[in-house]
């Protein structure tokens, strides 16, 4: 902050810091006043002024989940600070909090209640692809005989395959029932699939 003395003055002398200029810029919190000598050698003295500098307030910007997701996920930002009253995310968001959907580096300014801003440190989310969906082959409605299996398959694209009974991998050997499986590429996010229905024929009579 700036404090300037009154003009028409031959000297001035600033306390407690000494200096000897019309005006001063004051960084710190204190007590001033100045001073003043005209060209007669009489002198005077203002009334003191006190100053008081804020701290400047120090955000920080909580992830409240993980900052890779897969595509499709979403994670909420906080932007953290005791006293804030508001908040100028760089998606143009105003409130405490936002949800990111999208990979990118997101930042927040804030100011405190005392009208001081500050930039919180930025935070990079990063988004991994999805396996396509998985698409079950044969497809829909699948018929066998009496006690012989049906042969399910998704194909060899996907690095984990779960079916909803309990087995794994890309092929499988079943009986009647109905049957859909969980999919996973190597970057560990995961789709899903149709659903297969396996139908026993009745046996002859």
């Amino acid at each position: 902050v700036q404090i300037r003395g009154p003009d028409g003055f031959d000297r001035y002398v600033w306390m407690p810091i000494g200096d000897t200029t019309q005006g001063i810029t004051v960084r710190n919190s204190g007590r001033f006043y100045v001073t003043v000598y005209d060209n007669a050698g009489c002198l005077g003295r203002s009334d003191t002024v006190d100053v008081v500098v804020n701290p400047l307030p120090r955000p920080t910007i909580q992830v409240l989940g993980d900052t890779s997701l897969c595509d499709g996920d979403s994670v909420v930002l906080r932007a953290f600070l005791a006293g804030t009253r508001t908040y100028l995310w760089s998606t143009g968001g105003t409130r405490d909090t936002i949800v990111v959907r999208r990979a990118g580096t997101y930042g927040v300014e804030v100011t405190d209640t005392n009208g001081c801003r500050a930039v919180a440190a930025t935070r990079t989310i990063t988004v991994r692809p999805r396996p396509a969906r998985a698409t079950i082959l044969p497809s829909d409605t699948v018929r066998v005989c009496p006690d012989t299996m049906a042969t399910l398959t998704v194909g060899t694209g996907y690095f984990i395959v779960n079916w909803n009974n309990g087995m794994t991998g890309p092929t499988i050997r079943v009986g009647p029932g109905r049957y859909w499986c969980n999919v996973a590429n190597t970057l560990d996010c995961w789709n899903g699939s149709d659903t297969v229905t396996v139908i026993e024929y009745p046996e002859p009579t």
